[in-house]
C-alpha cells in the first residue's frame, strides 16, 4: 500500500472555528480521507478550535481550489 492509498488523495474542504466569543473561521484544503482530514488540519490550529468537513461552495473561487494538487497528507490554509 502506498502513501496515497493510506492517507487519501481527494481534496477535502475543512472549516475551522475558534472557540472565542467572536468566532473566527478559516478554511483549509486537505488531501486525505475525510476522517483524517480533520485531525491533520487541527494539528495546525490553536488548541480548543473545532473543525468540520464542509462541501465546496458552487463558486469560481472554490471550484479552482477543489481541483488543486496536493500531496497525500498535505494541508493548505485557504482563507
Amino acid at each position: 500500500m502506498d502513501m496515497g492509498e493510506s492517507v487519501g488523495t481527494k481534496v477535502i474542504l475543512v472549516q475551522v472555528r475558534s472557540d472565542h466569543l467572536e468566532a473566527k473561521l478559516t478554511f483549509w484544503a486537505a488531501a486525505a480521507k475525510p476522517d483524517q482530514a480533520i485531525s491533520l488540519v487541527l494539528s495546525f490550529a490553536p488548541a480548543g478550535w473545532t473543525a468540520e468537513i464542509v462541501n465546496f461552495p458552487n463558486n469560481t473561487q472554490f471550484a479552482k481550489m477543489k481541483k488543486m494538487t496536493l500531496k497525500p497528507g498535505e494541508v493548505r490554509l485557504l482563507v
